[in-house]
């Protein structure tokens, strides 16, 4: 997992670099694309896998051992496809120890709204939770 936020938080980093915020806002839409090409099931986006913090529909569950999310939301699209790709990638074990303070290092906190950080934090709480 460590790779993996290592890896985004150089991207983020890299896009931000060129000076427009506006772009890494782009970045992270255009990740929440990749999000439709293994979305979670319509029959698995129940009130109990929603992230109601979010202000759009978001949900995530694990479906064919997979971690996978859905969301209607560009941006909330977006930071779930980085976690589903970080907790997919990731061991048991650092499944167990991972905190929403993990994903600091990142960066992506800091351009989030409070409602959209609280989204973050809820969904990487209910990943570590699914079994």
């Amino acid at each position: 997992m460590k790779e993996r936020i290592a890896h985004y938080k150089e991207e983020l980093e890299l896009v931000g670099s060129m000076g427009d915020e506006t772009a890494i806002y782009s970045h992270v839409i255009d990740l929440g694309k990749k999000l439709k090409e293994n979305e979670l099931s319509e029959s698995k986006r129940t009130e109990q896998n929603r992230v109601s913090y979010c202000q759009f529909k978001l949900h995530v569950d694990i479906e064919n051992n997979q971690y996978k999310a859905y969301s209607d939301g560009m941006i909330s699209a977006g930071y779930a496809a980085i976690l589903v790709d970080c907790f997919n990638k990731a061991t048991q074990e650092e499944i167990k120890e991972v905190t929403t303070e993990t994903f600091t290092s990142m960066g992506l906190r800091s351009l989030l709204s409070m409602n959209r950080a609280n989204g973050f934090n809820q969904m990487v709480e209910m990943m570590k939770a699914c079994k």
